[in-house]
């Protein structure tokens, strides 16, 4: 049975705050033991997120400036995986499922997944939209960041036109893997959300370059104070370790070995 909420919209009579849809499968057997066998699939639900932060811009001006919240990751050669949008909040669920089917994937892409199995997510809070995007004129000394511009000269402002990055600020979890090279099938996590760092411009590396919340358009999310985890599930259909064939002892070779 898969249960999803329904995203805020102007669909929904404003009587109805919230509403959950729950799918339920009467066919249990969707896949058999032996498709499973053959394929062998991985799933990833990202179950919720809770306690986001709320500082220092809150959530109701979080959801007028900013898109809905959302969570992208890439595993093996697959795309990016998005879930869907959900407007800000403090606690906010999801129970997003992506599947890959392991033995499907290619032997060297699947040896690099063993010797590096770190699924990055981010969560993303703070997209700001295209209308809190657009550029405004002001008069010299009238915006935050005009008192600063005397400490950057010599250097590169990061963000000195829209269009050399499109970046926003947002949160990160690693998802450790490794567990499923040592026989496991069925995980869970509780893993904390932490600050992303600031890209740096590939045009010249030799520059420095500047990236401040001055510079910022939007600050970024205190989601460690905030103590800001993401609940995830990792199911896997049977374990990439192989079995390990113990010989059979009879009683002789038993007390024979004992002696």
């Amino acid at each position: 049975m898969i249960t999803s909420r329904l995203n805020d919209d102007l669909i929904l009579p404003k009587s109805i705050q919230d509403c959950l849809v729950s799918i339920k499968i009467e066919d249990y057997e969707l896949m058999k033991d032996t498709l499973a066998n053959e394929f062998n699939p991985l799933s990833i639900t990202i179950y919720d997120v809770e306690n986001m932060p709320s500082t220092p811009i809150s959530y109701s001006d979080l959801k007028q400036r900013c898109e809905p919240v959302h969570c992208s990751y890439q595993i093996f050669d697959q795309p990016v995986h998005r879930t869907s949008k959900k407007a800000q909040a403090r606690h906010i669920y999801w129970n997003d499922l992506n599947v890959y089917l392991t033995n499907s994937v290619n032997d060297h892409i699947m040896r690099e997944f063993r010797n590096s199995p770190i699924v990055n997510i981010e969560i993303h809070d703070r997209d700001e939209r295209e209308s809190s995007r657009r550029c405004i004129g002001s008069v010299f000394g009238s915006e935050n960041t005009d008192e600063v511009i005397g400490r950057v000269s010599g250097k590169t402002n990061l963000l000195k036109s829209n269009k050399d990055i499109d970046w926003h600020p947002h949160g990160c979890i690693k998802l450790d893997l490794s567990e499923l090279w040592l026989g496991q099938t069925s995980l869970e996590y509780y893993i904390p959300v932490v600050p992303c760092h600031a890209p740096e411009s590939g045009r010249a590396m030799s520059t420095k370059r500047t990236f401040s919340q001055e510079n910022m358009r939007i600050q970024q999310g205190d989601f460690l104070s905030s103590g800001t985890q993401m609940k995830i599930f990792v199911k896997l259909a049977k374990s990439l370790v192989p079995p390990v064939k113990q010989p059979f002892l009879d009683t002789r070779q038993l007390s024979a070995a004992s002696m």
